[in-house]
């Protein structure tokens, strides 16, 4: 595949880089719906929601990895698409574990009954680990 196909990915959160590479296609949930992007794609910056990101390679095998919280920002410079992701907190969804998930999600939920007071902090962590949940049943 010609390189000027490919676009360059770097997907990190504060504690990890998870992705940085090229790749055919990327798609990526954003806070105007999902978005992918091909090489050439005009340049752009959005939040990114809680979701997924799908990066495709060039043999078509997608990596899949939970989004939520973030940036994206997609630049062309001197002919190649640069795709920078930055996460608040993602995951390769093949190291999701729906079991420890589910309980998880059950501990916020009870959690968010008994105080509170603590209901935002606990609500944050309540979508991010039902947005895995919901990509572990999607995917596993």
């Amino acid at each position: 595949m010609n390189l000027n196909n490919m676009i360059s990915i770097v997907l990190s959160t504060p504690e990890k880089e998870f992705y940085k590479g090229d790749a055919k296609k990327v798609t990526i949930s954003t806070a105007s719906g999902e978005i992918s992007v091909l090489a050439g794609h005009e340049p752009l910056m959005t939040v990114v929601e809680s979701g997924q990101i799908v990066i495709e390679d060039k043999e078509n095998k997608k990596e899949i990895y939970s989004a939520f919280s973030g940036v994206v920002n997609i630049e062309n410079s001197r002919g190649k698409t640069n795709v920078i992701i930055l996460l608040e907190n993602s995951e390769d969804v093949r190291d999701l574990d729906e079991k420890t998930l589910q309980e998880s999600v059950n501990r916020a939920m009870e959690a968010n009954k008994e105080k509170p007071e603590d209901m935002i902090e606990t609500n944050i962590g309540l979508l991010r680990d039902m947005n895995k949940l919901r990509l572990t049943r999607r995917y596993k």
